[in-house]
C-alpha cells in the first residue's frame, strides 16, 4: 500500500506543479501584452514593409525598432 500512497501523491504534486505553471504562463503573457503596449506608445517608430508578409495579412508594416506592427491591436 506505501507505494501505491507514495504515487498517488506523486501524481497530485506533478498535478498541483502543471496548474501553477499554467498560471505563470497566463500572468507572463498578460505582462507581455502590456509591456508592449507600452513600447508602442514609447518608440519613435518607423514603419516599413514586411517583405515576408502574405497578401492576406491585414498589417503588412513594421517598425524597425521596435518590431511591433503598425496596427497596435495585432501586437
Amino acid at each position: 500500500m506505501s507505494n501505491l500512497d507514495d504515487l498517488l501523491l506523486e501524481i497530485n504534486i506533478l498535478t498541483n506543479d502543471i496548474s501553477n505553471y499554467e498560471k505563470v504562463i497566463v500572468q507572463n503573457k498578460r505582462l507581455i501584452k502590456q509591456k508592449k503596449k507600452e513600447l508602442y506608445n514609447v518608440c519613435k517608430h518607423e514603419w516599413v514593409y514586411d517583405e515576408c508578409s502574405n497578401w492576406d495579412d491585414r498589417c503588412k508594416y513594421k517598425c524597425k525598432f521596435c518590431n511591433l506592427w503598425r496596427n497596435n491591436n495585432y501586437n
